[in-house]
């Protein structure tokens, strides 16, 4: 659209060249002829004798009234044309002027319509991602609950037993079997931990390079938007002889160009989203050291339990 504007900008502005050259020359020409005939008419009277005198200046005085009649409707001609001319490159001009504003318009549409549409598969991302972490904790938790059920049994089997039985090898046995099941657990746990990183951490990399992608499309975009506005405002800069109106289309699109650039700061504040990503990822370290630690709680609490029940089983062993 905007070079099919520039196009008749171009051809008007021919044409108006053309008729200023066409007008330019029949006025010379015109000169000519009248220069010409005056000369006809000044030779004339000295072969035709001092009679004829007053019959030349009388021609000579008509061909001059005809040639200023005919430079004043030529002049009222080509101002009549400047003026529609004139009259066109203001219409052509406010239409202009609609049209950038129109794109203006859309473009502002898109990037809003883009950055609600980011922001809310972000949003989608996290409360999976958070989903997911809380599934992963009730897990962490009932198993640790199932733990701290043997546990409990375990100490009501120690505190239930009978003088003078030898449980040495059964506590032994036990002991074994149940540091042998929180070994598996803990792998257990710490595989999926580990599947449960290389998860987001795949996920987190598709999605940051699905939105680098998408950035640099909407900066293409916009770059090839602004530079066919450049070429248009070029071309209206130089058909037009008006400096204020293209002042004022450049300060238009200079206000464009910072709306371009607030929505570009816009869309790399969106790309701080993995920063939202790694502080999820930092949650969930701090998750599984906190579990750690408890884990590691309840294995003490297990090995001060079965010094407790050595202990015991030595003092029934010297009764």
């Amino acid at each position: 659209m905007f070079y099919s504007s520039g196009k008749r900008y171009g051809l008007e502005s021919g044409c108006v060249s053309l008729h200023v050259n066409q007008a330019r020359a029949n006025l010379e020409a015109l000169g000519s002829q009248a220069g010409a005939t005056y000369q006809a008419a000044s030779v004339k009277p000295v072969e035709i004798g001092f009679s004829g005198v007053g019959n030349t200046c009388g021609a000579t005085g008509g061909v001059a009234v005809a040639i200023a009649g005919i430079a004043d409707s030529l002049h009222e001609e080509l101002r009549t044309f400047l003026r529609t001319f004139g009259s066109r490159l203001e219409a052509k001009e406010a239409a202009l002027t609609v049209a950038c504003e129109r794109v203006t318009a859309n473009s502002d549409q898109n990037l809003s319509d883009l950055a609600r549409r980011l922001d809310a598969r972000v949003s989608e991302q996290a409360h999976r991602t958070s989903l997911e972490h809380n599934a992963a904790v009730e897990a962490l938790r009932a198993s640790i609950s199932d733990l701290r059920d043997q546990v409990a049994a375990g100490h009501m089997r120690v505190e239930s037993l009978a003088a003078g039985d030898d449980w040495t090898r059964q506590l032994r046995e036990a002991t074994s079997a149940l540091e042998h099941k929180i070994s598996s657990r803990l792998d257990t746990v710490e595989r999926q931990v580990a599947e449960g990183r290389a998860v987001e951490a795949s996920r987190h990399r598709a999605f940051q390079d699905g939105l680098s992608k998408r950035c640099e499309a909407i900066e293409q975009r916009m770059s090839k938007r602004f530079g066919d506005s450049d070429a248009v405002l070029e071309q209206v800069t130089r058909m037009m002889p008006d400096i204020e109106r293209v002042q004022e289309l450049c300060s238009r699109v200079q206000a464009d160009r910072a709306a371009a650039e607030t929505w570009q700061r816009r869309l790399a504040a969106c790309e701080g989203t993995p920063q939202r990503m790694a502080a999820l990822e930092a949650r969930l370290d701090g998750t599984e050291r906190q579990t750690e630690r408890v884990l590691g709680e309840h294995t003490q609490a297990l090995r001060e339990s079965q010094h407790a029940a050595g202990l015991l089983a030595a003092r029934t062993s010297t009764l």
